[in-house]
């Protein structure tokens, strides 16, 4: 995951890169202080003919509870997440 939006309080949009060959799906584990994200994808085309490019992708996860003023990190690397630049 490289950055988030806040969708709402409760919800939050992860940008990450991913490809064509997946669908995504993530999941908050939430506390006080922080909230951890991971992002897994199930392959969709095993029979080959992907585009090995990677591309720009958005999944969505609904947290328990507002986001506040809790940090958001990356489950796999431990990086603490920025909010996207809308501009982008």
């Amino acid at each position: 995951v490289r950055s988030y939006s806040i969708t709402t309080e409760s919800v939050l949009t992860l940008h990450f890169w991913g490809g064509d060959c997946s669908t995504y799906s993530a999941v908050a584990k939430e506390s006080d202080k922080q909230i951890v994200v991971f992002v897994t994808d199930t392959p969709t085309n095993l029979a080959g003919g992907c585009d090995a490019m990677a591309k720009a992708s958005d999944v969505i996860v609904k947290l328990s509870a507002p986001i506040g003023s809790r940090q958001v990190i990356d489950g796999v690397s431990g990086t603490v997440l920025g909010i996207a630049d809308a501009a982008k």
